[in-house]
């Protein structure tokens, strides 16, 4: 898999940036109707179904690629790239899973895997929530005083619901770390001691509250503020 990849400056981004934001205020949130493991998702179909609706208005496609490496073992990874008419194209976000086969065979595990790892890098890209909050309905369902039935009772359950949220916040990370990757924001969420890798779920969130043109915008004044500094 080719990681090279050398950006323009911004201001050669504003065609695509400019239509990039558009068609974000249009689009809406997918319905979850899907149901996951403690959890309820958009399904890919209707997440391409909305991006095809919205995007050609705004001279906007995307392209997601099948990536391979002899380094790497029974890991999906997909690569997903924004392009505009007028020949820019966002720098290029790749997102790997790990393949776990289970009950399933190899290839339909691997066939699961990469809709999966398609579904997580569009809803990314694009600033689309496709998935429920496991950690609110967790907070909802889980009283103090019900607790203590749940782990003396359902300690299965319980661990469940615990791996569920761990993986959900994996996913998380993984989202914000693709997502600042695509925007070219890395090196500006370096400068903030921002990892995506180790920080609080409550700055993930914040990050993914953001629109892109937020982000755009504050590493635009980073960018700025380091040339003047040199």
């Amino acid at each position: 898999m080719n990681n090279e990849y050398n950006p323009n400056s911004p201001m050669e981004y504003a065609d695509i940036y400019t239509a990039l934001g558009a068609a974000q205020a249009e689009l809406k949130n997918p319905k979850k109707d899907s149901q996951g493991y403690g959890y309820k998702y958009a399904a890919l179909d209707q997440i391409i179904a909305i991006l095809r609706e919205v995007l050609p208005k705004y001279g906007l496609s995307f392209t997601q690629n099948l990536q391979s490496s002899d380094e790497e073992i029974n890991v999906v990874c997909i690569e997903t790239i924004v392009f505009h008419k007028s020949g820019q194209r966002l720098q290029p976000s790749w997102f790997k899973v790990p393949v776990e086969q289970g009950k399933m065979s190899l290839i339909q595990a691997i066939g699961s895997h990469i809709t999966y790892a398609r579904r997580y890098a569009l809803s990314a890209v694009f600033g689309l929530a496709s998935e429920e909050d496991i950690d609110g309905a967790v907070a909802k369902s889980s009283p103090a005083k019900k607790s203590k039935t749940i782990k003396t009772n359902k300690p299965q359950l319980t661990a469940k619901v615990e791996a569920e949220k761990v993986l959900y916040v994996s996913e998380k990370r993984q989202k914000v770390e693709d997502r600042l990757k695509a925007l070219g924001a890395l090196d500006y969420a370096a400068s903030k001691n921002i990892d995506p890798a180790k920080c609080r779920e409550v700055t993930l969130d914040s990050i993914l509250a953001l629109s892109d043109a937020e982000i755009l915008a504050k590493v635009k004044q980073f960018e700025k503020e380091q040339e003047e500094a040199a």
